[in-house]
């Protein structure tokens, strides 16, 4: 009761602070790594996670909500809209994003003039690396509810070999939006077959939302 307490007195707190800078409040729940960021209507939004992390947006809410106002007069009407889709082609995949709330990127769904409120929550995704030698295989897994997405992958003859062979684009053919993938480490998947030493692979991915 008091995680949920606690959440709604920083979602009052960064409305009230709408007129100044942008509030980035984490929710204190039972899914304590997701975050949520607060902005009104032509302030600027910032979305943070560690330097080895990535973000990916769960959920969008721009618009007029019933108790939560921007600096404006008192309206009769709500008007919502939780399209996330132009705040994901902004955002997804880094590590700090800034936005301009208005409609170039959130979807404006209130005809009349009021300030609107934008509301994100977020994740901080880690990234998973996996490696394997020459003839062994390698495992990929995400949880019941998620899909890798590869973010690497490399053959090489030993750790930070400046020569080593890009594979990520196989990989990510045969594993992305899989729940687990198995991939067996040979050198005749790649072209550049010059490596006289057993190569050693590794992948490194991300485990998305679906």
């Amino acid at each position: 009761m008091a995680k949920h307490i606690t959440y709604w007195i920083k979602v009052i707190a960064a409305v009230s602070l709408c007129v100044g800078s942008v509030v980035l409040v984490p929710i204190t729940s039972e899914t304590s790594d997701t975050q949520t960021a607060y902005a009104c209507e032509g302030k600027k939004m910032t979305l943070t996670c560690g330097s080895e992390q990535k973000i990916q947006i769960l959920s969008v809410m721009y618009g007029y909500p019933a108790g939560q106002t921007c600096p404006s007069d008192d309206h009769p009407f709500i008007c919502q809209s939780h399209n996330k889709e132009k705040v994901v082609s902004i955002c997804n995949g880094l590590s700090k994003c800034d936005i301009t709330v208005d409609s170039n990127a959130f979807e404006n769904p209130c005809r009349n003039p009021v300030w609107k409120l934008a509301t994100v929550h977020y994740k901080c995704l880690e990234i998973n690396a996996v490696f394997a030698s020459e003839g062994m295989a390698m495992t990929l897994k995400c949880n019941r509810n998620e899909r890798i997405k590869v973010v690497s992958g490399t053959y090489s003859r030993f750790p930070s070999d400046p020569n080593n062979v890009d594979v990520t684009e196989i990989i990510s053919k045969r594993c992305n939006n899989q729940r687990s993938c198995t991939w067996e480490v040979r050198k005749s998947q790649i072209r550049k077959q010059s490596f006289k030493e057993q190569i050693l692979a590794e992948v490194s991915y991300r485990c998305l939302i679906y």
